[in-house]
C-alpha cells in the first residue's frame, strides 16, 4: 500500500488535502498514531461515466447540495481498470492491478485485503465500516469479514441480492417487498453503523452502491425503486449524446472498435431516464447519512467523496459495456467543510483511483 510513504508527488493539489491528512509523512501508518483526524465518507456509485454524471446528479437534491453545490469537481478523474472488482482493489489498496492481482471480476479470492485504507485508519483509532457491494462473486470468499473493518455488511451487487452483515446471512431478494430493494437496505446498515460509533472515535465509512449499474440488460438499464417509476424529478434529464456517441469515421481507432456495429446504438443519444431514477434513492439514502452526521455533530468536519468504481461507454465510440479504455474516465467530487471551503469548484488536476487511498 502507499498509504503514508508515497504521496507526497502525486498532485500539486492534491497535496494540500494530502498535508492536511497528515499522509506527507515519511513514516509507516503503524509508526504515526492518529489520535484525530476528519471523518471521511466515500460514496461510491457503480458504472457511471464523467461526462453525463454532473446532468444526472443535478437532479438528485442531496447530491446536488452536498457535491455540485458545495464541492470541488475533478474533472480529470480517471479509474485505473475500467472493470469492478479491479478498480475497487485499487481505491481500497491504493495499488495498481498489477501489484493488487485483481484484474477482472471473476475471482474475487485473489484480492489480498490485509492492507487496506481500512486497516491503516483503524490502526489509528478509526470507527470503520464498509456497506454495499464489495466484490463480484461474493459467495465464494471464505471470509465475508475483511480485516479493517468494524461493521462489515456487504453484497456481491444485485437490486435484490443476499447480504453479509458482521458474518450473517441476510436474504433480502423479495422484490415484494420495498425494503429489500439494494439501496435501501444499504441506508439503514449505514445509519445504524453510524449510531454506533463510539462519538470519540472519528469515522470511515465507505457507501458502496449498485446503482446505477444495469439489471440483466444493458439497453434496459438499471432496476428502479418502485417509488419511483415515473418520478417526475427526472423527466428533464434528457440523452447523452456527446460528440463521440455512435462514432461513424472510427479509422483513426483500434480494429476492435471498427468492429462494434452504431445499428444496436440509440439513434437520439443513450437514455438516461432509468439512471436517474435509480440515483434517487442514492440520494435518499446520503439524505439519511448527512442527516446522521448532523445530529452527531461531525458533518463539517467530514471529507466527503464521490465517486464512480469504474465508467461505461453508453455508445461513445460505438462502446456499449465497458472493460475498454474508453470507459475509464469517472466523476470524482470532494467537500470538507472545515478545511476546504474556500476551495475551487472546478479542479482540472489529474487524478486517478490509486491516488484515493493514500488521500
Amino acid at each position: 500500500m502507499r498509504s503514508a510513504r508515497t504521496t507526497t508527488g502525486v498532485l500539486t493539489i492534491l497535496l494540500a488535502v494530502l498535508t492536511l491528512l497528515g499522509a506527507g509523512s515519511t513514516a509507516s501508518a503503524a509508526q504515526v498514531p492518529l489520535l484525530s483526524g476528519p471523518n471521511v465518507v466515500v460514496l461510491m456509485v457503480d458504472d457511471l461515466p464523467q461526462e453525463p454524471a454532473r446532468r444526472l446528479f443535478s437532479l438528485t437534491p442531496n447530491i446536488r447540495a452536498l457535491f455540485l453545490d458545495g464541492g470541488q469537481r475533478w474533472t480529470n478523474m480517471f479509474a485505473n481498470d475500467p472493470l469492478c472488482c479491479p478498480g475497487r482493489a485499487s481505491f481500497l489498496t491504493g495499488l495498481w492491478s498489477r501489484h493488487h492481482g485483481v484484474r477482472d471480476n471473476e475471482d474475487p479470492t485473489v484480492f489480498q485485503p490485509e492492507v487496506t485504507v481500512a486497516t491503516a485508519l483503524h490502526e489509528r483509532g478509526y470507527w470503520t465500516g464498509i456497506v454495499g457491494k464489495y466484490m463480484n462473486r461474493l459467495n465464494v470468499l471464505p471470509d465475508k469479514t475483511p480485516p479493517g473493518w468494524d461493521r462489515v455488511a456487504i453484497t456481491a451487487g444485485g437490486y435484490w441480492t443476499d447480504w453479509w452483515i458482521d458474518d450473517t446471512l441476510e436474504v433480502h431478494r423479495d422484490k415484494a417487498l420495498p425494503a429489500d430493494y439494494h439501496t435501501d437496505v444499504l441506508r439503514d446498515q449505514a445509519t445504524r453503523f453510524l449510531r454506533e460509533a463510539p462519538q470519540s472515535a472519528p469515522v470511515f465509512l465507505l457507501l458502496s452502491t449498485y446503482a446505477p449499474h444495469a439489471g440483466e440488460d444493458i439497453f434496459a438499464g438499471p432496476i428502479v425503486a418502485p417509488r419511483h417509476l415515473g418520478d417526475a424529478r427526472c423527466q428533464s434529464v434528457g440523452r447523452y449524446k456527446s460528440p463521440a456517441y455512435a462514432e461513424a469515421d472510427v479509422s483513426d481507432k483500434p480494429d476492435w472498435v471498427a468492429d462494434l456495429s452504431i445499428a444496436r446504438l440509440h439513434p437520439d443519444g443513450w437514455p438516461l431516464m432509468k439512471a436517474c431514477r435509480a440515483l434517487l434513492s442514492v440520494d435518499e439514502m446520503l439524505g439519511a447519512v448527512v442527516g446522521e452526521l448532523q445530529l452527531q455533530g461531525r458533518f463539517e468536519d467530514t471529507l466527503f467523496m464521490l465517486v464512480a468504481d469504474n465508467g461505461i461507454g453508453w455508445g461513445d465510440h460505438r462502446l456499449i459495456h465497458k472493460a475498454k479504455p474508453y470507459a475509464t474516465h469517472i466523476p470524482l467530487w470532494m467537500r470538507w467543510d472545515a478545511r476546504l471551503a474556500d476551495a475551487p469548484a472546478k479542479v482540472t488536476a489529474h487524478a486517478s483511483m490509486v491516488d484515493l487511498a493514500p488521500t
